[in-house]
């Protein structure tokens, strides 16, 4: 098999499915039973394709928490930046 830098640089920078990240956040959450906010920006801050600043990284981590509260996939116990 031949290395190939391109492949590498392509695959730092391409943008996973919605899905992807839904299904990560539900993961965390299900094998330790609560996830914080922080917790959320850690998991997804290097899932993320590299091309993305940070200001867009907290739009999209943003976006991808209410849509799991809205479709009753995570509940929110405490503060609106704790999903549980």
């Amino acid at each position: 098999m031949v290395d190939n830098p391109m492949s590498a640089d392509y695959l730092k920078n391409r943008a996973f499915d919605k899905k992807y990240y839904l299904d990560l956040i539900e993961k965390a959450i299900s094998e330790n039973g609560h996830m914080e906010r922080k917790d959320a920006n850690d998991l997804l801050q290097n899932k993320l394709p590299e091309w993305i600043d940070d200001k867009q990284r907290k739009i999209k981590i943003n976006k991808l928490l209410p849509e799991l509260r809205r479709k009753n996939r995570i509940q929110n116990n405490e503060r609106d930046s704790e999903p549980k």
